[in-house]
């Protein structure tokens, strides 16, 4: 009785295969124990994504893109006294920059607080459709559609090049005869009683 040959993994190269092997503990591996085996391989599947706290993130620079630049507003780039002559006094002025600064900062804290984990969730469930429709639905579409399109243009380009251009040159060089004169008069011509010239 023949002995069914046994297929091991050869990772030599980038491309895995199965090559014969003899061992003896692999005589009745099955077609899944295989398949698992070749899954557990790192070489063959790698998982790169991450959920967690990524280690770039910046806990002081947030914006190091410079997304919200127009958002970096201090107290001097909103209010200003240019002249000693319009100043108020200099409590109010000390006083209104620590209130313009704290309502500020714990307004936005505040409000972030409340509302910026489920911003986070929508805007996130928002990109994610996004992407999702590019991916599946928008490119899919405009290949397909072009690739239709570049077929249509095929057919259309020399139809119109055999029944349609030579028409428009033949009128074209008709028209390129006439000569249109334009003649000043001197005395504008009175309509005569009946309304006519």
């Amino acid at each position: 009785m023949p002995v069914a040959k046994q297929y091991k993994r050869s990772t030599s190269t980038a491309n895995t295969s199965l090559e014969p092997t003899d061992n003896n503990s692999e005589l009745n591996m099955s077609s899944a124990a295989v398949y698992d085996k070749v899954m557990a391989d790192d070489s063959i599947v790698t998982d790169d994504v991450t959920i967690g706290m990524p280690d770039e993130l910046n806990i002081d620079n947030r914006d190091p893109e410079s997304v919200n630049s127009h958002l970096k507003l201090a107290f001097y780039e909103v209010f200003a006294e240019p002249h000693p002559t319009i100043h108020s006094f200099p409590k109010v002025w000390t006083l209104t920059f620590a209130v313009f600064q704290s309502t500020k900062l714990w307004c936005y804290r505040i409000l972030t607080l409340i509302f910026a984990l489920p911003c986070a969730f929508c805007w996130g469930l928002h990109f994610a459709c996004l992407s999702f429709c590019n991916i599946w639905m928008y490119v899919p579409s405009i290949r397909s559609w072009t690739t239709h399109m570049d077929c249509v243009r095929r057919i259309y380009s020399p139809l119109v090049s055999v029944l349609v251009e030579p028409c428009w040159m033949a009128m074209g060089k008709v028209f390129s005869s006439v000569n249109v004169n334009f003649n000043r008069l001197d005395k504008p011509m009175k309509p005569n009683r009946g309304g006519t010239l």
